[in-house]
């Protein structure tokens, strides 16, 4: 097969791509990028008004999933600008939001400027977020088990720093050291999150740091429906 016959199935597949999925992954130079286009508000749990342009919540997770396992996509880079839009949307309709993003560490997984690139960029995006989405009235949540991965990422250390509120549960020796310096805390602080028990850890809100304590009784129903402890029902 020469190089013309090459290029023309290349890009062949490239239009199949286009059409029946909206993605397309390009090969250009050193570099596999996979383009995944959303279209107008993302369609999920609940439908959206008749009318209105709509992706579908089961087309886009199986495209990541595959992007995420397929061994040539260096990086995986999805603009999604339907939250950011949503939350100007309820702004100019005097709504308030509250945006939670689980496993925040995977924005900045290797992007201490040695690692894979793609991470700088969804870390500066995720951080000019963090500054700007105060400002429509929202409010924005990371959420992660373990700090290690973010406190290597300079971006993701400034946002530490820069936030009003930080609730932080057990830590590990080497967190706990780095947490310590980059939040100005004392010894007999950082100790609450040393081998605390489930529901025990130290609040920051602006310059003052305090333990807590908040156990929910097993017992009780609540606690049922917000375990996630293998085993339990």
């Amino acid at each position: 097969m020469n190089d013309e016959t090459q290029l023309a199935d290349a890009r062949r597949l490239e239009k199949e791509e286009i059409e029946d999925l909206g993605t397309v992954t390009l090969a250009r130079g050193e570099h596999v990028i996979h383009c995944l286009t959303v279209i107008g508000q993302i369609e999920g749990h609940s439908e959206a008004p008749q009318g209105q342009k709509t992706t579908k919540y089961e087309h886009v997770i199986p495209q990541l999933v595959a992007a995420q396992e397929d061994p040539r996509i260096e990086g995986l880079l999805v603009l999604l600008d339907a939250i950011y839009n949503r939350v100007i949307q309820n702004r100019k309709a005097g709504k308030y939001n509250h945006v939670y993003i689980d496993e925040i560490y995977l924005f900045f997984a290797n992007g201490s400027g040695s690692g894979r690139s793609i991470n700088n960029y969804s870390g500066e995006f995720l951080y000019k977020c963090w500054k700007r989405f105060r400002k429509y009235g929202a409010m924005l949540t990371g959420i992660t088990q373990n700090v290690e991965e973010c406190l290597l990422s300079s971006t993701a250390r400034m946002m530490f720093a820069n936030s009003e509120f930080l609730l932080m549960l057990n830590q590990a020796t080497t967190d706990r050291e780095q947490l310590a310096r980059l939040l100005g805390a004392s010894d007999t602080q950082m100790s609450y999150v040393d081998n605390a028990p489930a529901g025990h850890g130290l609040i920051k809100v602006g310059g003052a740091i305090v333990p807590f304590a908040n156990e929910l009784p097993k017992n009780t129903e609540l606690y049922r429906l917000m375990s996630t402890k293998p085993g339990e029902d």
